[in-house]
């Protein structure tokens, strides 16, 4: 009887010890398949329709081009609160979901550039090349002056192309004129030449034929 009551402690023990165990394992399968519960509830909660934007704990539209939003929505699916950009100084050209405005290009006149259409609240400025700057690139930050010719102009500058100039050629026209000038200028050479040895040829008779006179004693 003594050895019993002995053993009965400890066979107490593993029974408790084997049912704590086995409740531990089924709490800890329950908190596991809770979690995962919960995290696919939550992608489902952040998940968005197409066209809208998660703001804060809903699903928000988006603000209209011209405008910033201010504040996210308070129901699923409904409009922010959305506030127009600076005109003339900020634009958005698009659906978002941002709460700044795009700040509108400057048109550098130190570059060549100048602006051809202003900056309104849905769209950028336009800036082009200044007369007589061009441009050649898709995206210009920087005009280039034109050509300037000194044999004659092909093609005329343009905003986006520089001038083409005619190449420095001889002149054919005047080179036949000079031709023709060659024959003339030597029949006048002769001639004057003829005229010349004639008049010299006089000179020479006029003084042979004059008398000598004896020197006086």
């Amino acid at each position: 009887m003594p050895r019993i009551w002995v053993l009965l402690p400890l066979v107490l023990a593993f029974i408790i010890g084997s049912l704590s165990r086995s409740i531990n394992a089924r709490v800890t399968d329950t908190n596991s398949e809770m979690l995962e519960l919960r995290e696919n509830v939550t992608k489902t909660e952040t998940h968005c329709s197409k066209g809208l934007h998660l703001g804060g704990q809903f699903c928000c539209q988006l603000c209209p081009p011209g405008t910033r939003k201010v504040a996210d929505c308070t129901v699923n699916g409904d409009k922010p609160t959305c506030m127009l950009c600076q005109e003339g100084k900020e634009y958005t050209d698009n659906e978002h979901y941002s709460s700044k405005c795009r700040r509108c290009k400057l048109c550098d006149g130190g570059h060549g550039l100048e602006v051809e259409t202003n900056c309104t609240q849905t769209q950028n400025t336009k800036c082009r090349c200044k007369p007589n700057f061009y441009c050649d690139t898709s995206v210009c930050e920087h005009c280039e002056p034109c050509t300037t010719c000194e044999h004659g102009i092909i093609e005329k500058c343009t905003p986006t192309s520089n001038t083409k100039c005619k190449k420095e050629s001889f002149n054919y026209n005047l080179w036949w004129f000079c031709l023709l000038l060659l024959p003339i200028a030597i029949v006048f050479g002769l001639i004057f030449q003829g005229r010349f040895f004639k008049c010299l040829s006089k000179k020479h008779d006029y003084h042979e034929s004059m008398p000598s006179h004896p020197m006086s004693t």
